[in-house]
């Protein structure tokens, strides 16, 4: 009876236990978010659950007795189209495996709706499409390093992982043979550049950094200025590759005809200013400079208020002002002061007229004519002396010629 008994209590709990379990398990099937669909062995749908009503966006009624429609087989996974009455298609993962339900064989099959991940993917691939497309028509040259670390973690070197037909123009490398190879492997003199150690920065810190570089023999066949930023991108590296060796060639050109220009200017025995279009001194040559007791540099931001008197800082103003405004050189003889001494100049200021056609300022170049106007002014003065003796002399010639005749007469007795 005893026997009885606890077999009859172990029933009970054994029952309970499969009644706590099935709860469970219809708590799963009806609260999961994905599609839950099972069918016999002839592929009729015998139960769908509520997620899968709403993913086909159709009551179960409409579904028990269907043929599920697509083959299934037992372990299979595969991505499925979904077309769903007053929805926008979709895309599903299907899992089919097979099982025991109610002792007997079905087909239970899993949906996971993929839709708005398919879309992400989409449009990841357009994007990168996108991508690919403006790198492969840039003038500049862009690359993705991934960093390869020792066993320490420490970074030993780099992996390509894309570069564009320009950069391969200028490394010399094939963008598709280069995927996977090893940066020191193809350019092991680039270890210890400060490219090199850009790159390892980048990688390590996430900080962006930005160099021109000068590079030439093994990396590169020609001498070539680059410009290089290089900024982190998750775990890789990209580096942009802007090729500024025309414009470095034009720097130094400007910079030789600057150096040559300065020493033609420093060398003339003219005084030579350039000011602003505010009338403020940008530069001047070092004859101006040693005049006014100051180094050509620290001319810069002066004015003329700062070197004459008022009133003749305001007439070399009006002049500067009255120059640019009418937008025509002009030539002017004038007083100025050296070392407390007034001299007379020759001034020529020209309006300097910038890349847009706008005047942007004044220079000008003037030299001491003091003793030419020395000079005249002595010449004037005796021009004046002779002109009062000329004067005093008119019609005394005549006088003499009658004297002369009144003195024959008195002589002939006449």
């Amino acid at each position: 009876m005893d026997n009885l008994t606890n077999k009859v209590g172990q029933d009970k709990i054994d029952l309970q236990v499969l009644k706590e379990s099935e709860a469970r398990f219809r708590s799963i099937v009806l609260w999961s978010p994905d599609a839950i669909i099972v069918t016999d062995e002839k592929e009729k749908i015998e139960y769908i659950n509520p997620a899968a009503e709403r993913f086909f966006n159709r009551k179960m009624g409409s579904f028990v007795g269907q043929d599920f429609g697509l083959p299934l087989v037992d372990g299979e996974r595969v991505e499925i189209d979904i077309f769903r009455p007053g929805k926008e298609p979709g895309v599903g993962d299907m899992h089919v495996v097979e099982a025991e339900w109610l002792n007997k064989k079905v087909h239970l099959i899993t949906i996971r709706d993929i839709t708005e991940r398919k879309r992400v993917e989409e449009k990841l691939r357009d994007s990168e499409e996108r991508f690919r497309v403006a790198q492969e028509i840039s003038p500049d040259g862009f690359t993705i390093l991934r960093p390869v670390r020792d066993e320490k973690g420490e970074i030993v070197d780099f992996t390509w992982i894309y570069e564009n037909q320009a950069i391969a123009r200028i490394n010399g490398t094939d963008p598709q043979e280069v995927i996977g190879k090893r940066l020191l492997d193809l350019f092991p003199t680039h270890k210890g550049t400060p490219v090199f150690e850009a790159y390892l920065q980048v990688a390590d810190t996430g900080k962006t950094r930005i160099l021109e570089e000068f590079y030439a023999g093994m990396i590169i066949s020609k001498p070539t200025w680059l410009r290089l930023v290089v900024v982190s991108m998750g775990e890789d590296i990209a580096i942009l590759a802007q090729d500024i060796t025309e414009r470095k060639r034009t720097e130094e050109e400007i910079r030789k005809n600057e150096i040559k220009y300065r020493i033609l200017v420093e060398n003339l025995p003219q005084k030579i200013f350039h000011k602003d279009i505010n009338l403020a001194y940008i530069s001047c040559n070092e004859n101006y400079a040693r005049d006014l007791k100051l180094k050509p540099e620290e001319i810069a931001g002066k004015t003329d208020f700062d070197f004459y008197p008022r009133e003749l800082a305001e007439k070399y103003r009006g002049d500067d002002k009255r120059i640019m405004t009418q937008g025509r050189s002009e030539e002017i003889e004038e007083k100025y002061l050296q070392d407390g001494q007034e001299k007379w100049v020759h001034t020529i200021k020209v309006p300097v007229i910038d890349s847009s056609g706008a005047i942007s300022g004044i220079i000008g170049i003037f030299w001491d004519i003091t003793e030419r106007k020395r000079a005249e002014e002595a010449m004037a003065a005796k021009v004046k002396e002779l002109e009062k003796l000329a004067k005093i002399m008119e019609g005394r010639e005549d006088r003499i010629i009658e004297l002369k005749n009144e003195v024959k007469k008195l002589k002939s007795g006449s």
